[in-house]
């Protein structure tokens, strides 16, 4: 197969897309999603989530935030709190400008571009950003979608 033929296969996505997620049951959400090469994993807001059917996550990791107020890095029992919520698969800690966070994975069904991904996404506060949810390179790299950042919605 030749390299035209390959990447004539793979979907072309723009840096802003609108996906459709839901979290297994029959509610669907369309959002405009930002499509970020440089973020490792994919994340939905706070707000989002809720909207979704992760409303009792998102309150029970508001209670465990009073009590991680500083992230560190070696923290085990942090981890394992964070763990025992009901709904969470994983968790990470991640770098920001900021500084750490340790963030939560929840499982989620996004449609993007006629595919659908099952994937694990993140949860964080994400009311001062323009678009509520990210698309990260895990799940790009995953389908085999090429970003065309003059593509345009």
């Amino acid at each position: 197969m030749t390299k035209r033929h390959f990447y004539k296969k793979r979907p072309i996505i723009g840096p802003v897309e609108e996906v459709v997620i839901s979290n297994g049951d029959k509610k669907k959400h369309r959002v405009l999603a930002r499509v970020d090469t440089g973020a490792d994993f994919s994340t939905i807001c706070e707000k989002l989530a809720s909207s979704v059917g992760f409303e009792r996550i998102v309150r029970e990791l508001k209670k465990v935030e009073r009590i991680i107020k500083k992230p560190t890095k070696y923290v085990k029992q942090e981890k394992n709190i964070l763990k025992r919520i009901k709904g969470v698969t994983g968790v990470v800690l991640v770098r920001q400008t900021a500084g750490l966070t340790r963030r939560v994975f929840v499982p989620l069904k996004i449609k993007i571009a006629n595919r659908i991904i099952k994937t694990q996404v993140t949860i964080i506060k994400r009311t001062h950003m323009k678009y509520p949810m990210i698309i990260g390179r895990e799940d790009l790299q995953r389908e085999g979608f090429i970003v065309d950042p003059k593509r345009r919605r």
